[in-house]
């Protein structure tokens, strides 16, 4: 049997998301003993997407354009739409949701900002 020495190694993330978007919503609702519920179709369009991350790993390959990178910043940008039925407090908190066509979305940003590498 042999022993193989391996480095300490890490790695993490920190990542912030958002979601910007117009909606039609025709809907229907019930106001029982204090406990308002709706159903209804919402869609949702245009719908703005933004993910930015800071992630690190001692091993690096956090950033596609730089392998050596142990730190970087991804920054990724996508439009799309979504259009579902549910029944919940409102669209936003659903108890039941079945989408009436896929979810779409289209990156039109996605850049991964080194910060520092291995090599540094």
């Amino acid at each position: 049997m042999t022993w193989t020495k391996k480095d300490p190694f890490a790695s993490g993330e920190i990542k912030v998301t958002t979601d910007i978007h117009a909606f039609i919503n025709p809907n229907f609702g019930v106001d029982l003993f204090g406990f308002g519920y709706e159903g209804g179709v919402a869609f949702l369009a245009p719908q703005f997407l933004g993910e930015v991350a800071l992630r690190a790993d001692t091993n690096g390959g956090i950033c596609d354009n730089d392998p050596a990178a142990t730190i970087g910043l991804d920054v990724e940008l996508a439009y799309g739409y979504s259009a579902f039925a549910y029944v919940g407090q409102d669209y936003q908190n659903t108890n039941w949701q079945a989408d009436l066509f896929p979810p779409k979305s289209f990156v039109f940003y996605d850049q991964c900002f080194p910060i520092k590498n291995k090599n540094a």
